[in-house]
């Protein structure tokens, strides 16, 4: 039982899947000069991920391939990667094979895979059968593949680079006579609304191949299941998505393959012989959460404590002095698994490891709860930046505002303290066209921790809500951001540290 991707989904699948092929090319070279155990596991992690995400696309070379590259690199380490040159040389072929495939429309290889397949047979057993060589300098390896497809996707840095030019474009547009404002007013919001496309993607949108993946998998094992996805429509930053996107792969996954029953099996137990997996989300102000709950049979925690001291983890005193939640941790060691073989699609102990490290990258966690013979939910909470802001409004000149985020504190000149420790003073008007308020201007000092400065010629301050249009990068001294109750007018976000360190090092504004 098939399914059918869109064009654009597919896309995505290849473009990352191209990045990802570049990073374990670069880790395997890495691995030949400087073996690491932490460079090791992102091996594993990245060429685990890969498989699974060709596998739930249909391309099913590529994951065969990485599966066949498992093993050779497995052997490898077990060599502490002191490997000849014609295995080195198999490893970058097929790396590079993986990634001419990856682009491939049509998602096979033309028959062509049989002999990758046997160059890595042999490879492996050659490697099984004798000793690792003296330890030798690495040969000059060839450059590191760079692959290069049409995408719909832009790094962080480079949409923080968009991010300053549409906020000069805006500063241009602010200044303008009447004759040319127009065209930049036009400029600067069509600007705005690509990076809002580039910059936040609907989590639902993303996450739905989830569910069609594991029909297709489940299908199969021959194991029938009922999948039911309710995930919001919400626009979440695209950053965020692809680490969520990825735990979830491996969620999924493991919960189809190692959670749920064969039919028989279930039916034995008094279970539906229909298996349900739920995914859902949810967006908080301060979070995004995903869960992915099945009703299998649970994570059998005597062998994983087993397999702990089997293992050399633990002792057995302490295995049986372990809580549940203890033993449950265990299995996101990275290589940790309860399967004495691995499969094509899992068992070599990655999955929950590769789920874990994916959510820290963005301060985020995966949790594991399971209860024997009734099932597993793995919860993947990340951090979430809403694009509204607590600021304080300062009224200038021309009907516009200048803001600055409530954690500097807004006080009049002359109280507390007052201008006595201030030394310098920010200096935002002719920078970036602005005017001073007309209407009792006056001044106040902003304080953060050690920084205190002084902003002359400002209005009344005002505890209000901003919407961020285009996030610029910190050191950047100005954001556009629009107002809450002020007709949607548009204002500008000062980050006094920033700005001060620019008149430093830039005394003179411009006229």
């Amino acid at each position: 039982m098939g399914f059918q991707l869109s064009e654009e989904v597919v896309t995505r699948f290849q473009v990352s899947a191209s990045e990802r092929v570049t990073q374990i090319e670069a880790a395997w070279q890495r691995m030949g000069q400087a073996p690491d155990d932490e460079l090791l596991n992102r091996l594993r992690r990245e060429l685990h991920t890969l498989k699974g995400d060709a596998h739930v696309f249909g391309f099913r070379d590529v994951s065969l391939l990485c599966h066949k590259l498992e093993e050779l690199i497995e052997a490898a380490s077990q060599h502490l990667f002191r490997v000849s040159d014609d295995v080195d040389m198999v490893v970058t072929m097929v790396i590079r094979y993986i990634g001419a495939l990856v682009l491939r429309r049509e998602a096979t290889s033309a028959g062509s895979i049989a002999r990758y397949v046997r160059e890595i047979d042999a490879a492996v057993a050659g490697l099984s059968a004798r000793p690792a060589p003296p330890s030798r300098a690495k040969p000059a390896t060839m450059t590191p593949l760079h692959v290069s497809v049409e995408r719909d996707r832009l790094s962080a840095e480079t949409r923080a680079r968009l991010a300053v030019i549409a906020t000069e474009v805006f500063l241009a547009f602010a200044g303008a006579s009447a004759d040319t404002s127009s065209r930049l007013d036009q400029a600067w919001r069509a600007l705005v609304g690509e990076i809002g496309r580039l910059r936040a993607v609907r989590l639902d949108l993303r996450l739905e191949r989830h569910a069609q993946a594991a029909r297709l998998l489940a299908d199969d094992l021959g194991k029938p299941i009922d999948v039911q996805f309710a995930v919001p429509a919400e626009a979440v930053s695209a950053r965020l998505v692809d680490v969520i996107d990825e735990a979830v792969l491996h969620a999924v996954r493991n919960a189809v393959d190692h959670g749920i029953e064969a039919p028989e099996w279930r039916e034995a137990v008094g279970k539906p012989v229909q298996a349900t997996l739920v995914i859902r989300g949810r967006v908080t102000d301060g979070h995004v959460e995903v869960q992915i709950e099945d009703d299998g049979a649970g994570v059998d925690l005597a062998a994983v404590r087993r397999r702990a001291v089997e293992r050399g983890i633990i002792g057995a005193a302490r295995a049986a002095t372990l809580t549940d939640e203890q033993a449950t941790e265990l299995l996101f060691a990275p290589g940790f698994s309860t399967r004495d073989r691995a499969g094509e699609l899992s068992g070599r102990g990655i999955g929950l490891d590769a789920m874990r490290a994916a959510a820290a990258a963005e301060y985020g966690t995966v949790r594991l709860s399971s209860s024997s013979g009734r099932g597993s939910t793995i919860t993947v909470r990340v951090p979430h930046e809403r694009p509204f802001i607590d600021v304080t409004r300062l009224p200038v000149g021309n009907g516009r505002y200048l803001v600055v985020t409530r954690d500097w504190d807004v006080s009049a000149a002359g109280g507390d303290g007052g201008a006595a420790a201030v030394v310098e003073v920010l200096d935002p008007w002719a920078r970036y066209g602005l005017v001073p308020a007309g209407d009792a201007p006056q001044t106040v000092v902003l304080r953060r921790d050690e920084v205190a400065v002084m902003l002359r010629g400002v209005g009344t301050p005002q505890p209000v809500r901003a919407q961020r249009l285009c996030p610029t990068p910190g050191q950047y001294p100005v954001e556009i951001v629009r107002i809450d109750g002020v007709d949607g007018v548009e204002g500008l976000l000062l980050r006094p540290d920033a700005l001060l360190l620019v008149q430093r090092r830039e005394p003179r504004t411009r006229s």
